[in-house]
């Protein structure tokens, strides 16, 4: 196993950090010194960049350092907070359904769809978990989920998977934001002049291009800001502080019926950002009975189109004229 990936590896890193001393915390442990330097050294070499400085006889965060623990403190936490849940769960186990799935999706679609389920069956439970880090867990991670959904598909030898639907994206920003704008925006290029702000993860944003024809234009190089969670796009959106770029159309659902936010240059397409589902299991019928019921549930929602769609998906290649 990688040692990024090896969430040990990360709680002694975190320990280093709150100590400040290799030496204190190997004494804590009851092991040798050189055990944890080979740890954190192996840790620095694969992710290029060193993650302490000496200061005297203190270790010190450097900036990426400080990033990662401000950032990897939170997956390592969901992950206990995961496998404790799923050790804890009292509830029959063929009643009892876990999943696990993006933020967004979490917050606007499973939680819908569950709300619905429950009450069509009562005694069905379940747990349901949100990545927001879905790119820095490892695949082993999802093996004891029933239920995992997610934008990319899980090649697990154990688990089936199939696309379930494809999510609409727009560019969106409010009506006060673009009546404060000196000229209107008429072509890709004028966002060069506004502030922009996206939803991204590893690799995702690199295949987003608008297209309209036989032109395309790169969005991925134009946001100020980018965020890991798509409300916090809409916030900073909503505030009227610039253009939200490939924005899930389901999140916006309500703001755009209520004129709180418009699409920007509407006469341009983004692609479709697929999404997988996987189950572990297919004989347990409590989880195929809500596998099958959720993918009809997903079918009518505004903002999410069949699998079955034949315009122009994420992973499609771009061989149109960039302008």
């Amino acid at each position: 196993m990688s040692t990024v990936s090896d969430l040990d590896t990360w709680r002694l890193f975190f320990k280093v950090v709150a100590k400040g001393s290799i030496a204190k915390v190997a004494e804590e442990m009851r092991i040798e010194p050189s055990s944890i330097s080979r740890r954190l050294n192996k840790l620095e070499s694969e992710l290029g960049t060193d993650l302490f400085q000496r200061r005297g006889k203190h270790l010190v965060l450097t900036a990426a350092g400080s990033l990662a623990f401000s950032r990897m403190r939170r997956v390592v936490f969901d992950a206990a907070s995961v496998f404790k849940d799923l050790q804890d769960v009292h509830h029959n186990e063929q009643k009892h359904i876990t999943i696990v799935a993006p933020i967004g999706f979490s917050e606007e679609i499973i939680s819908q769809a569950l709300g619905e389920y429950i009450d069509m069956d009562s005694t069905v439970s379940f747990s349901l978990r949100s990545l927001g880090y879905l790119e820095l867990i490892s695949p082993d991670s999802f093996s004891n989920f029933d239920v995992v959904i997610t934008p990319v598909q899980v090649n697990i030898s154990t688990r089936d998977s199939k696309l379930i639907c494809g999510l609409e994206n727009l560019l969106v920003a409010t009506p006060e934001y673009l009546a404060a704008q000196k000229y209107p925006i008429r072509s890709p290029r004028d966002l060069r002049e506004h502030h922009t702000f996206s939803y991204y993860s590893q690799g995702r944003e690199m295949n987003f291009f608008l297209r309209k024809g036989s032109e395309s234009f790169p969005l991925h190089k134009h946001s100020v800001v980018r965020f890991n969670h798509p409300g916090a796009v809409k916030n900073i959106v909503l505030a009227s502080k610039g253009i939200g770029l490939y924005c899930p159309k389901y999140f916006y659902i309500k703001e755009l019926l209520k004129g709180k936010v418009v699409p920007v240059l509407s006469d341009w397409t983004l692609p479709l950002q697929p999404i997988y589902l996987s189950r572990k299991d297919r004989n347990r019928i409590e989880v195929e009975r809500f596998v099958n019921w959720f993918c009809d549930f997903i079918q009518d929602l505004p903002g999410l189109v069949p699998p079955d769609y034949e315009g122009y998906w994420v992973s499609d290649s771009n061989d149109t004229t960039v302008v």
